[in-house]
């Protein structure tokens, strides 16, 4: 299929590896993982749903996050001379979050066995410009990849952030390793408020039980590599990112049995943070008619095969 069209699932197959994406569904992945006649095991939180309602967006494995990730302060933000207020999208929390295209319908612009291509067309109304955003999935045997790009429509410079919001399935045996070099504490609203040295709260290049770190922070200065590994499963993935996700939100809630380890490419609240003047916030200034790219790669491992179905 080469033209745009509806879908409300598309799915993908390469070797033991399986993908469904739900274009309808926020331009979601509902389920990545590895199957076999002897069993499965997945490599993001399966679709969470009982099945005593419609799916929502929040059962989803991983949702992008465009036009920019985590809150923005009210829904209230400046750029240059524009004032921006924004719908509170997230029931009763005070902050506008992640943006519109996790709460949109995506279209289908072109699909094989092993890749699809989604588009969403946003048209300026609280969020004052127009703007094309783009994902492509693409399985392979070894690795799911995901771009995510977004062209400016409007005939103005767009602040802009991107990322992604994978959830991960975690027991008591799940080890992380990455490496960062700041991360910013938060309040009780899961705003930043100062900066520190990352190894305060997440151990550095060493396999850290997941489970019991308790974080909800945004890192900087991110190496763009995130291991997991599935105590003695087996199984284990490696989450890569370019240049663009240099910041990673980690939010593991202890006792659940999931967390989320979210390539970004700017901080909590950028958007305010840059108008009052801090460097590094990572927002991008996204010229008319201009593209900007995000890349994220999940690698998969596993000692323990299951047989082909």
């Amino acid at each position: 299929m080469n033209k745009t069209e509806a879908s409300t699932s598309v799915a993908l197959t390469c070797g033991n590896l399986r993908v469904i994406v739900r274009p309808d569904i926020g331009g979601s992945i509902e389920r990545f993982w590895l199957a076999g006649d002897s069993g499965h095991f997945d490599w993001l939180r399966p679709c969470s749903s009982s099945g005593e309602r419609s799916l929502e967006v929040l059962d989803m494995a991983c949702f992008p996050l465009v036009p920019f990730s985590n809150r923005v302060r009210n829904g209230r933000f400046f750029y240059s001379d524009t004032e921006v207020n924004l719908p509170l999208n997230f029931g009763d929390h005070p902050h506008a979050i992640h943006g519109q295209g996790w709460q949109s319908k995506w279209d289908v612009e072109d699909t094989s066995l092993t890749s699809v291509l989604l588009r969403y067309d946003h048209v300026a109304d609280s969020w004052p410009w127009d703007y094309t955003a783009r994902q492509k999935f693409v399985l392979d045997e070894n690795s799911l990849s995901i771009e995510l790009e977004v062209t400016n429509q409007s005939s103005t410079p767009m602040p802009l952030g991107l990322g992604w919001h994978p959830y991960f399935p975690c027991d008591a045996d799940t080890t992380i390793k990455t490496e960062c070099a700041k991360v910013w504490d938060v309040d009780e609203e899961v705003m930043p408020t100062s900066l520190r040295p990352a190894t305060d709260l997440l151990p550095q290049a060493i396999d850290t039980p997941i489970a019991r770190l308790g974080l909800d922070n945004c890192f900087t200065g991110w190496n763009r590599q995130f291991d997991i590994r599935w105590g003695n499963s087996g199984h284990s993935l490696k989450l890569e990112a370019n240049a663009t996700l240099d910041k990673l939100v980690v939010f593991a809630p202890v006792g659940e049995d999931f967390f989320c380890a979210e390539p970004v490419s700017h901080g909590t609240d950028a958007f305010n943070q840059a108008f009052k003047g801090e460097t590094n916030t990572g927002m991008i200034d996204l010229p008319p008619g201009e593209t900007s790219k995000a890349q994220m790669k999940l690698l998969v491992r596993t000692t323990n095969p299951i047989d082909a179905a």
